[in-house]
């Protein structure tokens, strides 16, 4: 069963560049290099709101559990803050695949 971790966001337009930026040098690499997530993608929608989905993809619940205990470690912590200072209005949903 796969879980998508779906992170839904606004980002101010000045700091759309920076983030893209970020995302792809900084958070794509550091998540994905941890053997429990299978793919971390970022979208920008191409109108309405939101502007961005962060779409996280785990191999099962276990593997997403296994995740979130990492998230204490100061490389996480400081990305995730990294993360914070771009966005706004954020939207959080799981979504385990069933079928």
């Amino acid at each position: 069963m796969v879980l998508n971790h779906i992170v839904c966001f606004d980002i101010p337009a000045e700091k759309v560049s920076g983030y893209i930026k970020w995302s792809a040098e900084t958070a794509k690499p550091l998540f994905e290099k941890h053997p429990e997530v299978r793919s971390y993608d970022v979208y920008q929608t191409v109108a309405g709101k939101p502007t961005f989905i962060k779409e996280v993809v785990y191999k099962n619940m276990e593997a997403f559990c296994s995740m979130q205990a990492k998230l204490g470690q100061p490389e996480i912590q400081r990305v995730i803050g990294q993360f914070f200072s771009f966005i706004i209005n954020l939207e959080i949903k799981l979504i385990l695949e069933i079928a």
